[in-house]
């Protein structure tokens, strides 16, 4: 399947504009667009533009909303008249922005033309709500082959193209529309949606009925991460008091519990050099119990941790809740990595390397946890502890507990997992969740 590249833009040709030569040149650009990147990406790259989408007969917004939330990646083209005239693409520009901030792998990228928009354009009025500035623009520009050039370094070149696993959006939001599907029927499905968006269309485009209403769904419940929850909680007592089966309904709940969590703080797991130091997470229900994973009473954590890999249940646990008075903390934690991984077997250093290489091997993840109260004054004789640490061993994801706000003044050595956690989104989202766990327990 090729990635599909969205263009927002106002550049169709007016019946007033066939003299206006900066007109003509814009739409002149975006019908170059195409061929462009099909001379770089092949076939590889799809770019949906809504002149080539739309078919007589078609309920235009309910297509643009399809293309909107089906694409992998997306350009803004400014020209003045995006700026300063154009609704659709402010309203395309809402959508995408919502993408782009709760899914790290959504590539959207402003195109400011030359001797017509700038940075500045940006920062007024309604974009400057939406902070496009903080994305990476490409300005400048005035054709389309300029447009691919700059695009190439943002993509990738097509050799590495889909080298990559799904994002974790991406992944979440299938395994959702999946659930609904697998679940519910169309005329529930129907149903569900006039009870969660009354008086909307479904938001994606899809022949199928049933496909269109589940994919929706699951683009409405992702929408936004911190109100994910409650409207879960909304959808399951819908279904819940229709006679739905509570167990099945436990399973959407555990697709979509994690959503709350910054997208871009759960990506500083997952970075290439997230296992050189040791991770500063905080939290006030790190280590509170979790009715999603009754065995690892680690709830902030685990939210964490499902927000970072959605999928996978490749996880090796080795808390670390006290440390003898008479140990260092690397010798307690691999003594602890010893008895787990090891299970018996001759647990020297070298066959514990083995077992981590192997683990890592089979794409596991070894989170080693240092509890809050091993902590408790933030210095750095434990920092210089882990950091010998991770000089023995590679691959361990070792995070380091604080269950307050993120202080200010952490030593050198450490990584703080950025944006650090606010105590009373953390606080409503759990007491939400577990709202949620009593309804369908009560069903």
């Amino acid at each position: 399947m090729p990635l599909k590249l969205f263009v927002s833009h106002s550049s169709r040709l007016r019946d007033d504009e066939t003299s206006d030569a900066q007109a003509q040149a814009n739409w002149r650009l975006l019908l170059d667009l195409p061929g462009q990147m099909e001379q770089v990406y092949s076939s590889q790259v799809e770019v949906l533009v809504d002149h080539d989408e739309l078919h007589a007969g078609d309920d235009w917004e309910t297509v643009l909303h399809g293309l909107l939330w089906d694409c992998d990646a997306a350009l803004i083209v400014f020209s003045r008249r995006a700026v300063e005239e154009s609704d659709w693409v402010k309203l395309e520009a809402t959508v995408l922005d919502s993408r782009a901030r709760n899914d790290p792998g959504f590539h959207l990228v402003p195109v400011l033309l030359a001797g017509q928009t700038t940075v500045a354009d940006l920062d007024q009025g309604f974009f400057a709500a939406l902070r496009l500035k903080r994305l990476q623009a490409i300005s400048g520009v005035s054709s389309a082959q300029e447009i691919v050039a700059r695009l190439r370094p943002i993509l990738g070149e097509p050799e590495t193209l889909f080298s990559g696993q799904p994002s974790a959006y991406r992944q979440t939001c299938t395994a959702v529309e999946a659930w609904l599907a697998r679940n519910l029927g169309q005329k529930v499905l129907e149903a569900l949606w006039d009870k969660l968006c009354p008086g909307c269309r479904p938001c994606v485009a899809h022949p199928d009925r049933a496909t269109r209403y589940a994919r929706s769904i699951a683009a409405h419940l992702l929408e936004d991460g911190e109100d994910t929850l409650r409207r879960t909680q909304k959808l399951l007592d819908h279904l819940l008091s229709a006679g739905h089966n509570g167990n099945h309904c436990a399973g959407l709940l555990k697709c979509l519990n994690a959503q709350w969590i910054k997208p871009n703080a759960a990506a500083c797991l997952t970075e290439k050099d997230a296992g050189a130091k040791a991770l500063v997470l905080n939290g006030a229900f790190l280590a509170a119990e979790d009715p999603d994973f009754p065995e690892r009473p680690y709830y902030t954590l685990n939210r964490y941790l499902k927000r970072a890999w959605p999928e996978t249940r490749r996880f090796q646990w080795v808390p670390i809740a006290r440390i003898p008075t008479d140990r260092e903390v690397a010798d307690e934690v691999c003594e602890q990595l010893r008895a787990q991984l090891c299970r018996g077997s001759r647990a020297n250093d070298e066959a514990l390397r083995r077992r981590l290489s192997s683990l890592r091997a089979d794409d596991w993840q070894i989170v080693v946890f240092i509890a809050p109260t091993l902590w408790p004054d933030r210095d750095a004789r434990l920092v210089d502890d882990l950091r010998t640490l991770h000089g023995q061993y590679q691959g361990l994801l070792v995070v380091l507990g604080i269950d307050d706000d993120m202080p200010a003044g952490l030593p050198e050595g450490v990584r703080v997992v950025d944006p650090a956690l606010n105590l009373l989104v953390e606080e409503k989202q759990h007491d939400c969740e577990l709202d949620t766990w009593d309804l369908i327990k009560n069903s």
